[in-house]
């Protein structure tokens, strides 16, 4: 089973540029989707033989990203990364097969993947699901345009046939880029929105 790799990234952590090399020596990988939004941040990436370059002229938020990056890809199944987690690559992708193998349409992290999670910081049920995540692309709807950063993995959990869960330990620093003050304002704004969509 092989899979198109779909990563959005500023280039804000320090852990992207290993992550791509540890994914272009993987045998799951058929390939590395770049969608990059800041493009003058960007380090040499002439090493990465599976590489898919998406220079974005300005940055189209993560979201957009997503919905671009799953209609470039060219296998049946996808994986979304965000640029700023560390994780056993081989591992993740052998327990998302198996997922796939027993009919699971969509598969994402459980809360558990991370060590530094405790009851005052899991917001939900899903919280950290979206930082990988495994999916057929047979089932795949295009996020709306109106959430750009946030509810992109719940827009999945809520339109894909059979979602599971995993534990992959995972180290990350957690919203290395959607934390910075300039985003912090549209969090409000697609949390409305979210709950309007619930509503129709």
């Amino acid at each position: 089973m092989k899979y198109s790799v779909i990563i959005p990234t500023m280039w804000r952590s320090e852990r992207t540029l290993p992550m791509l090399r540890e994914l272009d020596g993987c045998e799951f990988v058929k390939e590395i989707v770049i969608i990059d939004n800041e493009v003058s941040s960007c380090p040499d990436l002439s090493g990465i033989s599976k590489l898919v370059y998406l220079p974005q002229k300005k940055n189209i938020y993560v979201n957009p990203a997503w919905n671009l990056g799953v209609e470039t890809s060219t296998s049946e199944y996808f994986c979304i990364l965000n640029d700023d987690i560390s994780f056993d690559v081989s591992l993740a992708f052998k327990r998302a097969s198996r997922c796939f193998n027993v009919g699971y349409t969509l598969i994402g992290l459980d809360q558990l993947s991370y060590d530094y999670i405790d009851e005052r910081k899991v917001a939900s049920e899903y919280y950290g699901f979206g930082c990988c995540i495994f999916a057929a692309k047979k089932e795949w709807k295009p996020i709306p345009d109106n959430f750009l950063i946030y509810f992109g993995d719940t827009w999945m959990v809520s339109t894909y046939s059979a979602v599971y869960k995993i534990v992959i330990d995972v180290e990350t620093e957690m919203s290395t880029t959607s934390s910075s003050e300039e985003f912090s304002k549209m969090k409000e704004t697609e949390h409305l929105e979210w709950q309007k969509l619930q509503k129709i």
